[in-house]
């Protein structure tokens, strides 16, 4: 068996690698599933050369550099994306959806959807990811779902269905929609949260009405694989937002609470679910915004940061947080004066 990579630049041609050369070089993976891009240098078709790639194997994962892989395997370049590895993708977070390397905020706007991209200056720019995005009651940019590793949306239409709406290297979503499934009248809030099981596949998480939280886990071929409750009451908050708050690899989450507008933070395990909530060291009320999402690590230092959006005059600001509940000083990052609220 191989596995198929498809170069970029300078010259565009193919090349095959057995199977069996990766599992000797990476032999702690133990037999060969699948191979991920974790990251590229930003530009390009593909958003540039391949910086970071992970070897999924029956015994665990190697993350190297796109450098090291290109030594061990013999390859031209980072210059090459994966046309066969086996066909499945595996998670990112904080997910880039415009492929462009950077985390995304997702925003729509009347029968559009908009991504808010960061620039790399404590700054946010707008494209248009879709101009036909109307009658969804619920979008959620969830990361690598189906088989390409390039970013995907799901949305839950008014009569309870969810799609898939597949990413392609440009940033926009043009490739149609695939069905996921029935039942989603119920769920209220979708969040995005990575690979939150641990076994390489991205994930996401349902809030429905009567305040449980479930996990559905994806399996890297664009459907889910399981579905379970990992949480009841949390009704009580009124946005959720997901990332690597505390540095330690796993992904995290924290809600503002509607009674009193506190922060409270729910370290992740690894394996699905999240630990037991801790307040944040901080009084302030965060009901002043009117939207708290994760998006990515901003200030570069090692955790996952905080966009917010002001509800009296759209100004944004970036808070850091820290793996103890510590929210630093917000940093203006410009302005986003729409009045719709924000997707996941």
């Amino acid at each position: 068996a191989q596995t198929h990579l498809r170069y970029e630049e300078p010259t565009k041609w193919t090349a095959s690698v057995a199977i069996s050369r990766i599992e000797a070089a990476y032999p702690s993976v133990g037999t060969f599933q699948a191979l991920a891009i974790t990251g590229r240098s930003g530009g390009g078709d593909w958003s540039g050369r391949t910086a970071g790639v992970r070897v999924i194997g029956s015994a665990g994962t190697a993350s190297v550099t796109a450098d090291a892989f290109r030594a061990a395997l013999g390859l031209r370049s980072t210059w090459w994306s994966v046309t066969s590895a086996p066909p499945r993708s595996t998670a990112s977070m904080p997910r880039d959806l415009s492929a462009d390397g950077l985390a995304d905020a997702l925003v729509p706007s009347g029968s559009s959807l908009w991504s808010l991209k960061y620039t790399g200056t404590m700054g946010f720019t707008a494209g248009t990811m879709s101009s036909a995005w109307s009658g969804l009651r619920l979008t959620a940019g969830i990361g690598p779902f189906d088989p390409d590793n390039l970013g995907d949306v799901v949305a839950a239409t008014s009569d309870g269905n969810l799609w898939l709406y597949p990413g392609n290297a440009s940033g926009t979503l043009d490739r149609g929609r695939t069905w996921i499934g029935s039942g989603w009248g119920s769920v209220d809030l979708i969040i995005p949260v990575g690979d939150l099981s641990g076994d390489g596949y991205t994930d996401f998480l349902g809030r429905f009405t009567d305040g449980s939280l479930r996990i559905y886990r994806g399996n890297g071929t664009g459907t889910v694989a399981s579905l379970e409750k990992i949480g009841s009451g949390w009704q009580m908050f009124s946005q959720i937002a997901p990332g690597d708050f505390d540095g330690d690899g796993e992904t995290d989450l924290v809600g503002v609470r509607k009674s009193d507008g506190r922060l409270v933070f729910y370290a992740g395990t690894g394996a699905g679910t999240v630990r037991a909530g801790v307040l944040a060291d901080t009084t302030l009320d965060w009901r002043f915004a009117s939207e708290v999402k994760g998006i990515g690590d901003l200030d570069g230092d090692g955790r996952d940061d905080l966009l917010i959006r002001r509800a009296s005059d759209g100004a944004l600001r970036v808070y850091s947080v820290t793996g103890t509940a510590t929210v630093g000083t917000p940093a203006a990052a410009g302005t986003w004066s729409g009045t719709t609220s924000w997707a996941q």
